[in-house]
Order: C-alpha cells, then sequence, then structure tokens
C-alpha cells in the first residue's frame, strides 16, 4: 500500500518537474523571439 502511494507521489512530482521544465523552455523561445527581433 505505502510502495503504491509512493508511485503515485512520484509521478506527481515529476509531472510537476517536467512542467516547470517546459516552462523554462518556453521563456528561453520567447527570448530567441526577442533576439530576432532585435536582429
Amino acid at each position: 500500500m505505502m510502495f503504491l502511494f509512493g508511485l503515485i507521489l512520484g509521478c506527481i512530482l515529476g509531472f510537476i518537474v517536467c512542467a516547470s521544465l517546459a516552462e523554462d523552455d518556453d521563456d528561453d523561445d520567447d527570448d530567441d523571439m526577442e533576439w530576432d527581433g532585435t536582429l
């Protein structure tokens, strides 16, 4: 039972980490867009 709970908790935490990393990637893309505008 505890193993199942830990597995679900790990999936949720992993999803949150992936989501935050994806947001960071979007920010980098926005910086690239600004760069293209400057060029």
